[in-house]
């Protein structure tokens, strides 16, 4: 009699330790549910900057060709400015030496 009551309490513990483990692995999946479900936020979260980046990238290659063009049409502007100035200069020059030579004819002439 003594041998099934102290059966029956290792029975009741067991019982009873079954139970709290049970309840303990519960908590393990509703954890892991939620390790997966935060997993899941940041695969979505590194997907979206991922995206970003890759708009990022192909902005700075547009804005790269943009600058390049616009430079380009700078130096084009450049040399026909300096065209200009060097233009300007020589009628200048042409306007010294046709002044000069007006000048030594009439020298001559005198």
């Amino acid at each position: 009699l003594l041998t099934n009551k102290r059966l029956d309490d290792i029975n009741i513990h067991l019982a009873d330790q079954s139970r709290r483990i049970d309840e303990t692995n519960k908590r393990i999946d509703e954890i892991n549910k939620r390790i997966d479900d935060t997993n899941k936020r940041i695969d979505d979260t590194n997907k979206r900057i991922d995206d970003t980046n890759d708009r990022i990238d192909t902005v700075r290659e547009e804005l790269t060709q943009k600058i390049d063009e616009i430079n380009k049409r700078m130096d084009r502007l450049y040399e026909v400015i300096v065209r200009r100035d060097e233009h300007f200069k020589l009628e200048q020059r042409m306007a010294h030496l046709e002044h000069e030579i007006n000048e030594l004819k009439r020298k001559i002439a005198a």
